[in-house]
């Protein structure tokens, strides 16, 4: 699997050419291509919440620990 950030940018890169080439791909791939690019902006902003949620703020020395 490929890192979701590169994910993202393959994907949009891929659309972008399907709409300057719109013989390169057929409209079942570039509907599954918004579909996924979707996705993995969704798993991103998860991911991102998730390891603010963990870090916190990232004081170790804090008298609620």
């Amino acid at each position: 699997m490929t890192r979701l950030k590169d994910q993202i940018r393959l994907a949009k890169k891929a659309i972008k050419e399907a709409k300057t080439n719109p013989n390169l791909y057929t409209a079942e791939e570039i509907s599954y291509m918004v579909i996924q690019l979707t996705r993995a902006k969704i798993a991103l902003k998860l991911k991102q919440q998730r390891r603010k949620q963990e870090k916190g703020f990232s004081n170790e020395f804090s008298e609620t620990h």
